[in-house]
């Protein structure tokens, strides 16, 4: 997988070069939501479609709040599609970072 310059500090904590497009989709989108600017931003949606976009969001725990309603509002889902959303109600007021 190209990984832009720009997008690499963004994965400080691994080794940028093991990722896999396929594999580990839903910790590069989630993590570009979540730290990334508007260049990763840009560049989560080149790398992938609206569809695998919105399937990371329905289907990852791994957003901040803020990551999540943003998600939420573009894609127009409800909080009862989200495992984000599911997961803080279990965990109440705690989870909501």
């Amino acid at each position: 997988m190209e990984i832009n310059e720009n997008i690499k500090p963004f994965f400080w904590d691994i080794d940028i070069d093991s990722l896999d497009r396929e594999k580990h989709k839903q910790y590069i989108i989630s993590r570009m939501f979540n730290f990334g600017d508007d260049e990763a931003i840009k560049w989560v949606k080149e790398e992938y479609s609206d569809s695998e976009i919105e399937f990371v969001a329905r289907n990852s725990r791994n957003f901040t709040k803020k990551s999540a309603e943003f998600l939420k509002n573009v894609y127009g889902l409800e909080e009862s599609d989200m495992k984000y959303y599911i997961n803080a109600k279990e965990m109440g007021d705690y989870y909501f970072i």
